[in-house]
């Protein structure tokens, strides 16, 4: 688990097939603000954080010297080795509270740190091979906690091409017999809903190099006793693991047709009574 700095603290795609999600001015502010529904009440003091809604670009939180001194959330499905940039500033400028923000891959390493002093400051580096960031907002050790100060952080990055379940282009429901719906091409996310045990979802990708090993990973902490299969156009099993927790993978040889068709399903095997849940595949 990651520990507050303050304590002692792939893939050939056409650049044409991401979005951009920036707060600069001329772009969409897709804001998430602590306190303010979706968001909780209090962004979590441990990492990795509350986990951002998909697109989310700025977030606007608020520290407390004597009940609250420190906010972690997470940015999640950025296209993996892309340039991102993180500006974080006081809001409004001029509290000059001493705060500083680290940012984090989501397995802890410290990708760089900036004050918020004067007019704020950037930490930019490339984008993990999971696509997230995690973000902590802390006081900073020059003058200690002071005061409740306010503060922004507009992420400019990439995103990867996300296709979700029940939004267009996809279908309301994924089909549950392969190979499934066919992926757009470039498709580097698929978020969807195992909504009960006799609910499966299947979906293809393609387009994908071949031999080369793909990976499929979860990218959901809230995941409970799902399991994905990794097969070719065939029908023939490629590779088969438990979508257990966030951070599990799956991996393999990529087809020689280049069409990697995926099951999602609920695990007999689980010792997860519910075995439903949200799902957020990465592919590699």
């Amino acid at each position: 688990m990651l520990k507050s700095h303050s304590e002692h603290i792939r893939l050939l795609l056409a650049t044409s097939c991401f979005t951009l999600v920036s707060s600069q001015a001329g772009a969409n502010t897709v804001l998430i603000v602590e306190g303010t529904a979706p968001a909780p009440a209090d962004f979590p003091n441990v990492a990795p954080g509350y986990l951002l809604p998909l697109g989310t670009n700025t977030v606007d939180g608020q520290l407390n010297a004597s009940s609250d001194q420190i906010d972690f959330f997470e940015f999640q499905g950025l296209a993996p080795g892309h340039n991102f940039s993180i500006h974080s500033q006081y809001n409004p400028l001029n509290q000059e509270k001493s705060m500083k923000m680290f940012v984090f891959t989501s397995t802890g390493t410290l990708l760089g740190s900036a004050t918020l002093e004067g007019s704020g400051a950037t930490v930019s580096g490339t984008i993990p091979g999971d696509g997230k960031l995690v973000v902590e907002e802390t006081f900073g050790p020059r003058l200690g906690p002071i005061g409740s100060p306010t503060y922004q952080a507009a992420l400019t990055a990439e995103m990867g091409l996300t296709i979700t379940e029940k939004t267009a282009p996809a279908p309301y429901d994924f089909p549950g017999v392969l190979p499934g719906y066919v992926l757009p091409n470039a498709t580097m996310f698929v978020s969807g809903t195992i909504s009960s045990n006799a609910d499966v979802d299947c979906f293809e990708f393609q387009g994908l190099s071949a031999g080369t090993t793909f990976t499929l990973s979860n990218s959901q902490a809230i995941t409970q006793g799902l399991k994905v299969t990794a097969y070719d156009s065939s029908n023939n099993q490629l590779a088969s693991g438990s979508l257990e927790g966030a951070g599990s993978t799956l991996t393999g040889t990529t087809p020689t047709d280049g069409l990697l068709v995926v099951k999602v399903a609920h695990d007999p095997a689980s010792a997860n009574a519910l075995k439903t849940g949200n799902y957020l595949i990465l592919r590699q």
